[in-house]
């Protein structure tokens, strides 16, 4: 068994299971450090997700076009994105308690559209698809060990290039000043002329484009079918990351690439011939990883805090 999982990291299949199960999970977390930013834990990122998943495959299979569909599955998603930030800054409404309702909403509207115009309360596979495109790089595919970088989907290096794009907006521009400023002291930003809530809800509508690309690909980049909470958790393991990342874009990347290869040697196992474990316990298995890595990092934050000052 051992010889089987060096020859897949050897050959470095691995890491392209990797990269393609790590981008939704990094896109999400990246859209919930910019709520986190203004001082909101979105709780709602699963339901954002899985309604962008819906509603992306949907029109895509009406109108035949990739990108319409992501567009649509991003409007989905910016909207239930706003009804959390509405609730939350309008009627003072608990983020938590309205996140939760938010993923309980998305659960059940999917299901309802899938029953009342798909006949269908489990899944929906059209006949025809537009695949979200996979880029291929000249040379580079053609080269043994750098071709795991090459042959992946256009989202993969959408989710990366946010990574780099997030750091720069935090830390680089006004409008990063402005995020924090608004997290830390909303009462010192409006002192200083910061339209705080201009600054909230455009921070719930760049989380709603990302969820919503990650959710699109869900269904219209690694499949071409909609399964009822498709989502399984993404969400939730986005959230999981943010807090391995200390909230920082490139953290959230390390904290994701964790879970994308926990995920990773969790399909290779199932894969492997004639193993006598039941499916469920090995598809836990990166969860419960990301639980453990949760686990430590909390001790080791504990740890700091309470240490001696020199």
């Amino acid at each position: 068994m051992a010889s089987f999982f060096f020859q897949q990291i050897l050959n470095l299949s691995v890491f392209s299971i990797v990269f393609k199960l790590v981008a939704p999970v990094i896109l999400a977390a990246i859209g919930g450090l910019f709520c986190g930013k203004v001082g909101v834990m979105n709780i709602g990122l699963e339901g954002a997700m899985l309604v962008s998943a819906f509603f992306s495959i949907v029109i895509n299979a009406l109108t035949g076009n990739w990108f319409l569909g992501i567009l649509a599955g991003c409007a989905a998603s910016v909207f239930l994105c706003l009804m959390l930030a509405f609730f939350t800054f309008k009627y003072k409404a608990h983020h938590i308690v309205t996140g939760f309702a938010i993923n309980t909403f998305a659960s059940a509207i999917t299901v309802f559209l899938l029953q009342t115009f798909f006949g269908s309360s489990g899944s929906y596979q059209p006949e025809e698809v537009a695949m979200i495109p996979v880029v291929n790089i000249p040379v580079i595919e053609d080269i043994p060990i750098l071709s795991v970088i090459s042959g992946h989907s256009l989202i993969v290096w959408i989710a990366f290039l946010c990574v780099v794009l997030c750091s720069i907006v935090f830390y680089k521009t006004p409008m990063g000043a402005h995020l924090i400023a608004v997290g830390e002291n909303v009462q010192a930003a409006r002192s200083v002329g910061i339209n705080d809530l201009k600054i909230k809800y455009s921070a719930f509508v760049i989380c709603g484009v990302l969820c919503g690309i990650g959710g699109a690909f869900l269904s219209t980049g690694t499949t071409s079918m909609f399964v009822r909470d498709m989502t399984a958790g993404n969400g939730f393991i986005a959230l999981a990351v943010i807090s391995l990342g200390n909230a920082r874009p490139y953290g959230v990347l390390r904290g994701g690439l964790i879970f994308g290869f926990a995920n990773a040697i969790a399909i290779l196992i199932e894969t492997y011939p004639g193993l006598s474990i039941p499916s469920q316990f090995i598809q836990a298995i990166p969860y419960a990883v990301t639980i453990l890595m949760l686990a430590i990092h909390v001790l080791q934050n504990n740890r700091k805090m309470m240490a001696p000052v020199k």
